[in-house]
C-alpha cells in the first residue's frame, strides 16, 4: 500500500500496476485526463513504487527508470519544465528509491548518489541555494542509503545510520536544535537511525535499538 496525499490515492498492485484513485485535477495520475476517479483505476504499468506531493505523483519503475505526472509549477516533475503533465514523462535512470515533498522530488540513485528538483525556497533541496530546479541536480554525492521528504524538508539516512536534513525548520522539524532554516544537508545524528518518518511539521526517527 502507498500512502494517501491530500486528495488522492495510490497503490501498487501485486501485478506491479500502480493504481489510483481520487481528485485528478493536475493529470497527476497519468492516464491523459483530468478527471476525478471514484475507484482505483490502472494509470501506469511495471512499477516498483510511487510517491505522491502536492498534485504530482512520481513513480519508480522497476527499471530503475523514474517517471512523474500532474502539477509542474515548480519543475517538481524534473523533467526540464514548468508544464503540467497528463501523462507520465521521464526524468531520469537509476534510481533506487523515490520521495516526493509538498513541491519537490528527491531520487536516491542506485550508486548512492542524492537527486532533487523543484521547489526551493526554503533550501529543501539541499544544493546550498534557494533556487528552484526544472531538472534532478544531484545534491549528495555517495553513500546515501534512504531518504524521506516532508512538505518543505529533506532527510536522509546514510549508510553509517546518521541522520542529516536540510530545509524549513521553522518548528524545530530538521532536529538540529534550532528554528534555522537550512540550504545544505546538516547531520543531526551521528548514527544508529534504522528509518525516518516526516510529517508536515514534524519528524520521527527509529533508532537501531527499537527507540523512537
Amino acid at each position: 500500500m502507498q500512502r494517501a496525499d491530500f486528495l488522492y490515492t495510490t497503490l501498487i498492485g501485486e501485478d506491479g500496476n500502480l493504481y489510483v484513485t481520487g481528485y485528478n485535477g493536475y493529470g497527476q495520475f497519468g492516464d491523459g485526463t483530468t478527471s476525478t476517479a471514484k475507484k482505483f483505476k490502472k494509470a501506469f504499468s511495471n512499477v516498483k513504487t510511487a510517491n505522491g506531493g502536492y498534485h504530482h505523483i512520481a513513480a519508480l519503475k522497476k527499471d530503475g527508470s523514474l517517471w512523474a505526472a500532474g502539477y509542474n509549477g515548480y519543475g517538481q516533475l524534473g523533467d526540464g519544465t514548468k508544464t503540467n503533465r497528463k501523462s507520465f514523462v521521464k526524468s531520469i535512470d537509476g534510481v533506487l528509491h523515490v520521495s516526493a515533498g509538498y513541491h519537490h522530488t528527491v531520487a536516491l540513485k542506485q550508486d548512492g548518489s542524492l537527486w532533487a528538483t523543484g521547489y526551493n525556497y526554503y533550501g529543501q533541496l539541499g544544493d546550498g541555494t534557494t533556487s528552484t530546479r526544472t531538472a534532478f541536480v544531484k545534491v549528495i554525492s555517495d553513500g546515501v542509503k534512504d531518504v524521506c521528504t516532508g512538505s518543505y524538508t529533506t532527510l536522509v539516512i546514510k549508510k553509517d545510520g546518521s541522520l542529516w536534513a536540510t530545509g524549513y525548520n521553522n518548528y524545530g522539524q530538521l532536529g538540529d536544535g534550532t528554528a534555522v532554516n537550512r540550504k545544505y544537508f546538516m547531520q543531526v545524528i551521528n548514527g544508529g537511525v534504522m528509518d525516518v518518518s516526516s510529517g508536515q511539521l514534524s519528524t520521527m526517527v527509529l533508532k537501531q535499538d527499537g527507540s523512537v
